[in-house]
This record gives structure tokens, sequence and C-alpha cells, in this order.
């Protein structure tokens, strides 16, 4: 069997972002694909309360990483697509 050169990931929330960055940090070079419904990069769902909802309590940003950190995981991401099949 020969070496793997690409990896599928589906789901491109917080799980999905940890895998990747898991996979690069374990020195793989290929190629990582993720693979998202939604059309935003992974970001962190904050708990729903009466301060969020009204804008009170909302943090200034809900990315769970910059552009450079994502620029340095050289993902090949695929959002606002559903994974049907493997």
């Amino acid at each position: 069997m020969g070496e793997i050169r690409d990896i599928a990931i589906a789901g491109a929330g917080m799980a999905g972002l940890h895998t990747a960055e898991a996979l690069r940090e374990a020195g793989f070079e290929g190629r990582i694909t993720m693979i998202g419904e939604e059309e935003h990069r992974p970001y962190s769902r904050p708990p729903l309360s009466k301060e969020f909802l009204t804008g009170k309590g909302a943090p200034a940003s809900v990315a769970l990483r910059d552009d450079a950190a994502f620029e340095a995981l050289d993902l090949d991401l695929r959002l606002g697509r559903r994974a049907q099949r493997l």
C-alpha cells in the first residue's frame, strides 16, 4: 500500500480544524481537504445568552484562527458544500 497523500475532513467546524492542525503538527505534508456545509471558516459558537442576543455581550470576533494560521495549514477549504459520500 502506498503512502497517503490526500486526506479529506468532512466537517469544517472546531473538530475538523483541530484534526487538520494535528495532522500538520504530526508532519503530514499532503493535501488536506476540509469540506463544510457552512460558508464560513471554523468559528467559535458561543453559548446563547440574553447579553449575546442583544449584542451587549457579543465577542469582537468569533473566528477560531486568523488568516495567517489558515494559510500556514495549507488547506483546500471547500466551504458551502455538503459532504454526501466517501
